[in-house]
């Protein structure tokens, strides 16, 4: 038992070791690189267990983070949710959940070659497992637009994609559409040997679309091309298809004697195969050539072996062209009771085929316009949604400029009031600066009166000199005036503009005897400052009060006052 273990436990190792060997070869590669070695392990993904399958898995995925491989690291998320692909036991929900945010990661990563297989993989699985048709018809448009970026060398699956986009509008007899893809196909090329087959699909699709559509010179070109690529690929199988369906355009021309080595080959090489169903399809015209020449016998036995065949292989769409002709054959036999029932059976497999097909065509109608109402609302709402957001952006946009408005207002605002304090500041300043420097000048004008005074007393020692100095000494001359007045005025602002203006016709010297009083000027102060006697003063203002018409007790304190 422990030896059991042992040699398990080594195999086990090995193939680990083997896996992890192989998956480093992997590393830093581009897509086109890595697709080839994967393609086993995607073909596993569809039998093998869970547990080695996802240990595979996220051994790559770490293997790629340990090496900061993106590209790695994105196909090993791939391969994970295509294991669910093929396991139907999983709602369709997850699956296409996981698949959506695993596309958004692509976008988000700019990865194409990565975006064209999920969409790929997306439209498969809504075509055939959920038969979602329309939706998958969309998903293989959406894979289209991106092939059409890539050469078959950057993404070597680019011809198999094409067939597969081409094979479902075939299914839908959209014949048109299904050789426009398929002569896309035809211009890429197949990267792997594996895929070889793919070109006799190709021709092989083409000959039976241009054959439905009663082409058939065309139909034999790609007929002739299938049986070729066959022949050179030892391949019997597509020989026996491509040589039955060359044959059938042979028949449907009415050219039997073309028609029958090619259609009793495809016979011939269907049965040593064992597939009944290409058997019995070759057969159906040989016995339908046999009844126009009157061989009955050797057409009820073609028939016979037809009716078994399609019976063996499952595949009852083959008794649609064959009911038909058994009923001819009991007819010419004279057997009208069995003629009606292969007729009423024909009738009935040609009816429930066409059900089938309607049924198909009919969903994928309801399926459109559900999408269609579908993108309708969702455009609905996306325009509400976008109107919300644009009501919101407004309302936003208000906000934020009702608050810069605010702000800019109250910067302005608070400019405003240091401009303004920084002016009261500078008024109050300049106003201190005027008032001491009015105070010094005033204070100057006292030290002059001084001096007068002391020269006055000295005019009898020297009165010639002295009178000289006392002239000298007289102030508010021109200059010291407007100095003075301008020191004035920043002091008392406006007081000599009120006097202009209220006492219009004043004389320089009645303005400024006015100006000396305001400062508290005795007559002898100013006198002395004006350089006049005490009775010149007098003089002005006895001149004021008249030209004032003011009474004689008045005192020029009152008039002061007054301005």
């Amino acid at each position: 038992m422990k030896r059991f273990f042992f040699i398990s436990f080594f195999l086990c190792s090995c193939l680990a070791f083997s896996s992890h060997a192989q998956d480093e070869q992997l590393l830093h590669k581009t897509y086109a690189q890595r697709v080839k070695p994967l393609l086993s392990f995607y073909d596993s993904l569809k039998l093998g267990d869970s547990v080695s399958l996802f240990n595979r898995v996220n051994s790559i995925k770490k293997l790629a983070v340990e090496n900061n491989d993106d590209d790695l690291l994105m196909e090993a998320k791939f391969l994970r949710i295509h294991y669910f692909y093929y396991k139907e036991k999983f709602p369709a929900s997850l699956f296409l959940s996981m698949t959506d945010t695993l596309m958004n990661e692509a976008v988000k990563r700019n990865k194409p070659w990565l975006i064209a297989r999920i969409e790929n993989m997306i439209a498969l699985y809504d075509f055939y497992i959920i038969n979602q048709y329309e939706l998958a018809f969309e998903h293989f448009q959406k894979l289209y637009d991106v092939l059409v970026k890539f050469t078959s060398d950057e993404f070597p699956l680019k011809q198999t994609c094409l067939y597969q986009i081409a094979f479902a509008y075939y299914q839908f007899a959209d014949y048109g559409k299904a050789i426009f893809y398929l002569q896309k196909a035809l211009m890429e090329k197949t990267s792997f040997e594996g895929f070889r087959n793919l070109w006799v699909n190709i021709f092989n699709t083409l000959g039976v679309c241009y054959q439905e559509l009663h082409v058939l010179d065309s139909s034999d070109h790609y007929f002739n091309l299938t049986y070729r690529k066959a022949f050179a690929e030892n391949n019997r199988v597509w020989q026996a298809i491509s040589s039955g369906n060359l044959g059938y355009n042979y028949f449907l021309r009415k050219q039997y004697d073309n028609a029958i080595p090619l259609l009793k080959k495809d016979v011939d090489i269907a049965i040593e195969n064992e597939y009944w169903g290409l058997a019995a399809f070759a057969l159906s015209p040989l016995a339908s050539i046999s009844l126009e020449r009157n061989n009955i016998s050797e057409a009820e036995e073609q028939l016979q072996q037809a009716k078994r065949y399609s019976f063996v292989s499952g595949e009852y769409k083959r008794l649609q062209t064959l009911y038909p002709l058994l009923s001819k054959l009991y007819a010419i036999k004279g057997n009208p009771a069995l003629a009606a029932m292969f007729l009423d059976s024909a009738l009935y497999v040609k009816d429930s085929l066409a059900r089938k097909f309607n049924a198909m065509q009919i969903l994928r109608a309801q399926q459109k316009l559900e999408l269609e109402q579908q993108k309708a609302e969702i455009e609905h709402i996306t325009s509400q949604k976008k109107i919300e957001i644009l009501k919101r952006n407004i309302l936003i946009a208000l906000v934020v400029l009702m608050m810069s408005l605010s702000v800019y207002i109250f910067r302005q605002q608070q400019k405003k009031q240091q401009l303004n304090k920084e002016k009261l500041q500078k008024a109050e300043n300049d106003l201190r600066l005027a008032t001491k420097q009015l105070d010094d000048f005033t204070k100057y004008i006292s030290e002059k009166n001084n001096l007068i005074a002391y020269l006055e007393q000295k005019i009898g020692d020297n009165e010639v000199e002295a009178m000289k100095q006392l002239q000298h000494s007289t102030i508010l001359t021109d200059e010291e005036w407007e100095y003075f007045r301008q020191l004035f005025e920043k002091v008392h602002g406006g007081y000599l503009q009120r006097l202009k203006e209220k006492l219009p016709g004043l004389t320089p010297a009645e303005t400024r005897f006015m100006a000396l009083s305001k400062l508290k000027f005795s007559n002898k102060e100013m006198a002395a400052t004006l350089g006049v006697s005490p009775q010149a003063i007098r003089v002005v203002w006895h001149r004021l009060r008249k030209k004032l018409d003011l009474p004689e007790e008045s005192s020029i304190n009152e008039l002061i006052d007054f301005l």
